[in-house]
């Protein structure tokens, strides 16, 4: 696990950009991972520098990962499967955030580590999706959407910023963690 955040934090921290497809990755090589295509060049460069700089301010890891399909499973376990694999956040203090968008089955899913349960709740990331996403997508702005709602997600846990020494403080994480 320890790797797998070292590997994500020196993708964070190093300007390397993410395409591939989020099925057949162990782990993302920086926090946007656009497969199905659904920012344009300029979207995907500037919203992985803002997810870039959010980690470096706050220590909170935000994914955004964009399937051409989800193979006929649950957007939550397809989401869940990959925030696992992926190991979004610090392991200590759980403080990781996934957006998954599967456009072409028309779903969206906000995946939240036990550390920023507490900010974001799933009634919170259900409004984030309902307010700031849907609306966008049904007007055909799948990357202005998505954006939208990381942008959401930044400035609702901006400032939750992560003390990395210290545990998180969530009751699920501590009996996660037991």
């Amino acid at each position: 696990m320890r790797l797998v955040l070292l590997c994500l934090a020196a993708a964070l921290l190093t300007g390397c950009g993410a395409r591939g497809s989020a099925g057949n990755r162990d782990t993302p090589i920086g926090p946007v991972v656009d497969s199905a295509d659904i920012l344009s060049p300029t979207q995907g460069a500037k919203l992985d520098q803002e997810l870039r700089e959010y980690f470096k301010r706050t220590g909170n890891a935000l994914v955004v990962t964009s399937v051409t399909t989800l193979n006929g499973r649950p957007i939550e376990d397809v989401s869940k499967e990959t925030a696992r694999r992926w190991g979004i956040g610090d392991s200590k203090t759980q403080r990781g955030l996934l957006i998954m968008v599967a456009p072409n089955e028309r779903q969206v899913r906000i995946d939240v580590a036990c550390g920023l349960e507490s900010v974001i709740t799933d009634q919170r990331a259900k409004q984030i999706i309902d307010r700031d996403m849907l609306p966008l997508y049904r007007q055909g702005k799948m990357g202005i959407g998505t954006i939208a709602g990381a942008e959401a997600l930044m400035r609702a846990t901006d400032t939750y910023a992560a003390d990395l020494g210290k545990p998180a403080h969530s009751p699920g994480c501590l009996k996660k963690a037991a």
